[in-house]
């Protein structure tokens, strides 16, 4: 037995798989395909691996990242496909493990021998290894198939089991042109953290979430994240599996999550854009960036998507700022910044209000559980529930919506003065182990919003002191350019808020933000 929430109509399996085989063309048979132990990347990758570590594309990758990447050799791989893969253009699975020997295979192999689909299998990029090198030997992977094969990226799927489902969720979410859909086992994966990363993404990706019911994902998955995901416009699908826990669910599960992933494919391949279709020629940072901006002056065309646009040469500034594409980006943004009838800013705002809400009821939803289930402190859940309806009810437009956000509030604050005492005073995580990645491009605001979530996932609440509210205020229409991919809580405080008029002071579980030039009358604790 299973649970399953769905934003999409799913057809019967038979059926499905009859209309897939119509439209595809036949698939290749069984005895065509061989299985090797292990394949080596032959030539180092033209995709771009390094901007789901940096978020953004340089010239030249980071010193610090491409040595982490490089630490451990040869990138390898398990794999199953047909030697000579002729003109057609092959589907393909690449799943990505917890442990360093590739697990996915033997869940896998059914399906895509049924169904003619290339599987490869990361070696070596288990949890224990640095992220920059388990995040490139995906991408490398996949940029050797693409060099032995016709690789179709309409049917390129990232797959992966708990740490190995964080990994291929990133990737797909970092480089959707590259990929049409995930698979998260064990995992519950979250929208990029940039606006026009979300909308690139949710125009592309699939996003299937496979959970035992037992395990603390399937809550997160449940009351947040597919939710969330599905408010963001991503086609997504939660399969929660009866009665068990954090394993890989058997075969049945892989092959209902592999044909609802394919039902998507008409809708990718009619939303498909430049992004994407440029792929199967050069894929230079310069001729993806002239992609991106000229699909983002299309959508400028349009009444109805000048919003979409302009956040996408947003996007073109943030990840490649020092190439003539962003010159020109830049130019647009001016030019429709100095308009003065700006209608898309009203649709933003309405759209923000909305997915504020969504994440509000799902943090709401998440602190009505018990420490042990959701995995986490406890009282850091019902911080971040009051904090999303406290900032709701400051911006309810009507007493009906105050109303509402008020009796949340007041839920919340029953739920915490209820709740064991020890599922709110765990113990914080020292700051001093903790490494804080904020990299995107954000106003002073929204910066310190994501940095008071992160710390309320620690144990820790973030203040903004009465004196500093106007330096916070005065910087809503500036964009900060965070590049912070491994920071400190000391470097959190000198190259973010002090560069910005503000400063941190920790006393206990409480992170206090004051005026840079504000005196401090208690002494900050060490951290």
């Amino acid at each position: 037995m299973r649970a399953a929430t769905r934003n999409s109509v799913r057809l019967p399996l038979a059926a499905w798989m009859l209309a897939w085989a119509a439209l595809c063309g036949a698939t290749g048979s069984a005895e065509e395909f061989e299985y090797a132990r292990k394949l080596t990347v032959q030539n180092p990758t033209e995709l771009d691996w390094v901007y789901p570590l940096a978020m953004e594309s340089p010239a030249t990758a980071p010193k610090q990242i491409t040595e982490e990447s490089l630490r451990g050799g040869d990138f390898t791989y398990e794999f199953c496909g047909p030697r000579d893969g002729g003109d057609r253009a092959w589907p393909l699975v690449i799943f990505v493990s917890p442990e360093n020997r590739p697990v996915g295979w033997p869940f896998w192999e059914a399906t895509c021998r049924d169904h003619g689909v290339l599987f490869a299998g990361i070696r070596d990029a288990g949890n224990g290894v640095v992220k920059a090198r388990r995040v490139r030997a995906v991408v490398e992977a996949l940029g050797d198939l693409r060099q032995r094969y016709r690789i179709d990226p309409d049917r390129t799927y990232l797959a992966g089991f708990s740490g190995g489902g964080y990994i291929a969720s990133e990737v797909a979410m970092a480089l959707p042109e590259y990929v049409g859909g995930v698979v998260s086992y064990g995992h519950s994966p979250g929208p990029p953290p940039s606006p026009w990363g979300r909308q690139r993404a949710s125009e592309r990706l699939s996003v299937a979430i496979v959970c035992g019911e037992r395990e603390s994902a399937a809550v997160w998955a449940k009351e947040f994240h597919a939710p969330q995901l599905r408010g963001l416009g991503f086609r997504t699908d939660l399969q929660l599996i009866e009665g068990m826990g954090h394993t890989m669910p058997g075969p049945a599960a892989t092959e209902e999550a592999f044909a609802w992933l394919e039902q998507g494919l008409a809708q990718r391949r009619a939303a498909r854009r430049n992004g994407a279709a440029i792929l199967d020629a050069a894929t230079s940072r310069e001729k993806l960036a002239a992609a991106w901006l000229e699909d983002a002056k299309a959508r400028l065309e349009q009444p109805e998507t000048i919003g979409q646009g302009l956040s996408q040469l947003q996007g073109v500034v943030s990840r490649w700022h020092d190439l003539p594409a962003a010159d020109e980006a830049r130019k647009l943004l001016d030019e429709y910044e100095r308009r003065s009838e700006r209608p898309w800013l009203e649709a933003q705002r309405l759209a923000e209000l909305a997915i504020a809400r969504i994440e509000a009821e799902g943090y709401a939803r998440l602190a009505t559980y018990p420490a042990s289930t959701l995995a986490v402190d406890r009282g850091s859940v019902l911080r971040l529930a009051l904090a999303a309806w406290q900032k709701l009810a400051k911006q309810a437009e009507t007493a009906e919506d105050r109303a509402a956000a008020e009796a949340q509030i007041a839920e919340l604050e029953r739920l915490t003065a209820e709740a064991p005492k020890q599922e709110l005073e765990s113990k914080p995580t020292p700051l001093a182990k903790v490494r804080f990645r904020m990299v995107a491009d954000v106003t002073l605001e929204e910066g310190i919003n994501y940095y008071g979530k992160v710390l309320a996932q620690l144990g820790y609440r973030l203040e903004v002191d009465e004196t500093a509210k106007s330096t916070v205020a005065a910087g809503r229409e500036r964009i900060i350019k965070l590049n912070l991919p491994a920071a400190s809580f000391s470097d959190v405080d000198r190259q973010f808020l002090r560069r910005n008029g503000l400063k941190s002071v920790r006393k206990g579980r409480e992170v206090r933000l004051l005026p840079l030039a504000a005196k401090v009358t208690a002494k900050p604790e060490r951290y």
